[in-house]
């Protein structure tokens, strides 16, 4: 696992490629059992190549010793010795690659398991904190695309990345067997290929970021305009907004142009030059055969052919290895962006962890809130009091440990945002989240907070499915929170904006039901709506330098 201070100190560069590193250590030793059965395969093939090539000198030999004397046969040969060994040979090549094809797809899923439950695990350590810094777009991106892109090239590509060295070595050898001239022309032509692979290469990280920021904002531009398409039509903006999804939809056509054009740009290099290189062989062969050229070792006809069957597989795995080649770019920038959430998400080593709040020198990473002293005592109420943007939200989080910060506090903590979380899964799995509670109680929790009147809709009750009920206001949502939160047995309640989404009155009653409810609890509450201040016996201000100041009330 990559450590922390990358992270801190902002190298996702480094990050990005050590979490790839680390995910190809994990597979490394599967691989190399895939490749092996790859690489039998391989010279499974190059055996039915030669018998096949003996097979057809045979058939078409008028003089036996001259046509069909090769390096791996002899004239005396029998025919039904070589077409067992053909036969043989195709039929171990379909099962080595039907076993290494299972193994690489079990590995595929196995590592994408892996990180997703990686990511599984940024989630529930970040939460709500991790979740907005991105939109929803971006979230579906990264699950969808990056992580399947770093699967395949940790995968497919660094696959291919050996088989394109083991195999051409292999036919190498064989090929310096049968004629040393061939394996000459060889072995200047093949280093030309993954040369201008890299060199095409270099920009195409910068292509794939490029593509990817367009893509995610043009995603997320057009989810936020479809809901709040109702906005959009009431002031008549629909022209404007219109000319700015094209100017992203331009943006994006143009990334997606360029990422093309580069990988058409290696595909017709790779062809060039495998094209060129084939040709040579080809016209020394059929020269050598007609001995007009005399380089080399006398070629006869079973040679010849074998030299212009076997000599393609190479250069189609160096194709096949160019066109995964961008895999490269892809999962670098998804590497990239998963680094980030993880360590975004990660808890550093040097952070202090209490049992109480009695922090000295408290500091939210990668923010300007700060606190000289902070204290909580237990059952005190303070009310916390900050303008607009100065960083309540942040320092919940951080209290939460849903965010990094300096200190962290091992009591259980209870909070409740401003923008509401609702679950999948019934009434009952909301209100409780696995804690049990009797039906009594949960109907009395409903009731106080006015939410009997929707309860009674319900076909199913408590169990009724949410999303089988009409849509929650978001007072509602609100208020099903709220009850979440009153039915929990925490240390310390935190208290984002509880009342957000309610009317003055309604925001008057629950505020009595909260006080009554946590009379005895410690309760940190941030609320921009009227609110009595006899019930707090502290008040915490955060200024415009974000320093978060404490005093009695």
């Amino acid at each position: 696992m990559i450590k922390h201070n990358h992270a801190a100190t902002g190298d996702m560069e480094v990050a990005a490629t050590e979490l790839l590193h680390s995910q190809q250590q994990k597979v490394k030793n599967t691989l190399l059992g895939v490749l092996a059965l790859k690489s039998s395969a391989f010279l499974c093939q190059l055996t039915a190549f030669a018998a096949f090539s003996f097979l057809v000198a045979r058939l078409l030999a008028s003089d036996v010793s001259s046509l069909v004397m090769s390096h791996f046969f002899s004239a005396n040969t029998h025919y039904e010795w070589a077409l067992n060994i053909l036969v043989g040979a195709l039929v171990s090549s379909l099962i080595l690659n039907f076993f290494a094809h299972n193994r690489l797809m079990a590995l595929q899923a196995s590592n994408l398991a892996d990180l997703e439950a990686q990511l599984h695990g940024a989630f529930k350590q970040g939460q709500h904190a991790l979740v907005r810094q991105h939109s929803h777009f971006y979230w579906q991106q990264l699950s969808t695309e990056h992580l399947h892109a770093m699967v395949k090239f940790i995968s497919e590509f660094q696959l291919q990345k050996w088989l394109a060295v083991v195999t051409p070595l292999l036919l190498l050898g064989v090929i310096a067997y049968v004629n040393w001239f061939v394996f000459i022309i060889l072995l200047v032509c093949l280093p030309v290929v993954p040369l201008f692979m890299i060199i095409i290469g270099k920009g195409t990280k910068l292509l794939h970021n490029t593509y990817f920021v367009a893509f995610e904002r043009l995603g997320s531009m057009f989810a936020n305009r479809l809901s709040n398409i109702e906005l959009i039509n009431v002031f008549s903006a629909n022209r404007q907004q219109t000319q700015r999804l094209e100017q992203s939809s331009n943006t994006l056509n143009s990334s997606t142009m360029k990422v093309l054009q580069v990988a058409f740009l290696n595909q017709t290099v790779l062809d060039f030059f495998s094209t060129l290189s084939m040709a040579l062989i080809a016209v020394y062969v059929g020269f050598n055969l007609l001995e007009e050229i005399n380089l080399g070792p006398k070629l006869v006809f079973a040679d010849g052919l074998f030299l212009l069957i076997a000599v393609p597989m190479v250069f189609s795995e160096l194709k096949q290895l160019g066109n995964l080649y961008h895999q490269k770019a892809a999962a670098q920038v998804a590497a990239s962006e998963l680094a980030s959430v993880l360590f975004s998400s990660q808890k550093s080593a040097d952070v202090l962890q209490s049992p109480s709040i009695d922090w000295h020198d408290f500091q939210v990473v990668n923010t300007a809130v700060f606190a000289k002293h902070l204290f909580v005592e237990g059952g005190q109420h303070i009310w916390l009091s900050a303008p607009s943007g100065a960083g309540k939200t942040l320092l919940f989080e951080a209290l939460s440990k849903q965010r990094q910060a300096s200190h962290e506090t091992t009591q259980k903590v209870a909070l409740l945002t401003q923008s509401p979380c609702i679950l999948r899964g019934t009434v009952r799995d909301n209100l409780t989240l696995n804690n049990p509670h009797s039906d009594k109680v949960l109907f009395a929790m409903l009731e106080k907070v006015e939410l009997m009147a929707w309860y009674k809709n319900l076909k199913q009750g408590l169990n009724t499915p949410l999303d089988e009920c009409p849509p929650l206001s978001g007072g509602e949502k609100q208020r099903l929170s709220l009850a979440r939160l009153l039915l929990c047995d925490a240390d310390l309640y935190l208290l984002d904006e509880p009342t957000a989404f309610l009317s003055d009155a309604q925001h008057l009653r629950l505020c009595h039901l909260i006080e009554t409810v946590l009379k005895d609890k410690t309760v940190i509450w941030a609320c921009h709506k009227p609110q009595s201040q006899r019930w707090f016996s502290h008040i915490w201000h955060i200024n415009e330098l974000g320093e978060v100041l404490c005093h009695a009330n």
